[in-house]
């Protein structure tokens, strides 16, 4: 079973939100190499809310959350738990979770994009669909979130891997791995996209503050 949180923030109330996190999720932040002098962003504060939520929920103690790691590429882990994977863009966080393996997730809010910078990124077929759409920005973004997730799902950089992630409608390879891709239209003007090495059911649960 896969499960989807996300929160929507406003940006008035971000600053509010911060100061209600961080006595909750700080240490976590510390423990896992932050910068105890900088100011932890909503993103990761809130990120992390979720997970606590989801833990408290399921029975597990809160405490776990302290076993939270980032390995490598930036794949958060919590050893012991089921797979996770965090996302966020503009005023939308979004946290996925997997009981039967790896997940990967990539929430992109629609901007103008120069396609001119993608051409020796995106393979001669992505380039065609992105030309010939009736709407280029979301197909662009469709490719992009894609990739990423992927990115995600593997564990890989994505700089050096972009190229060899190969898109298709609801599929996705690497090399020679094959998984799925799911899209849904959370709110107007954003992609979000899972990416999974096995099919299951999802269930979304999301908070609006």
């Amino acid at each position: 079973m896969i499960w989807f949180e996300y929160v929507i923030l406003p940006h008035n109330k971000i600053d509010n939100l911060i100061q209600e996190y961080s006595g909750l999720l700080t240490d976590s932040l510390q423990d896992n190499g932050a910068d105890g002098n900088r100011k932890p962003s909503y993103a990761s504060l809130v990120g992390r809310g979720i997970i606590l939520n989801y833990l408290i929920e399921h029975g597990w103690s809160p405490t776990k959350l302290k076993d939270l790691k980032v390995g490598k590429n930036g794949k958060p882990h919590i050893v012991g738990f089921k797979e996770f994977n965090i996302s966020h863009s503009n005023d939308i966080i979004l946290v996925g979770f997997n009981d039967s393996g790896p997940i990967g997730v990539d929430i992109q809010f629609h901007q103008k994009v120069d396609f001119s910078a993608f051409k020796g990124i995106f393979t001669t077929s992505e380039v065609k669909q992105i030309n010939y759409s009736l709407t280029p920005i979301e197909t662009f973004y469709n490719i992009w979130s894609s990739k990423e997730a992927v990115s995600k799902l593997l564990g890989l950089n994505l700089g050096e891997s972009i190229t060899n992630i190969k898109i298709f409608n609801k599929s996705f390879s690497f090399k020679d791995i094959v998984g799925s891709i799911y899209k849904f239209n959370l709110k107007e003007e954003y992609t979000l996209t899972l990416a999974t090495l096995n099919t299951s059911d999802y269930e979304i649960r999301g908070y609006e503050l």
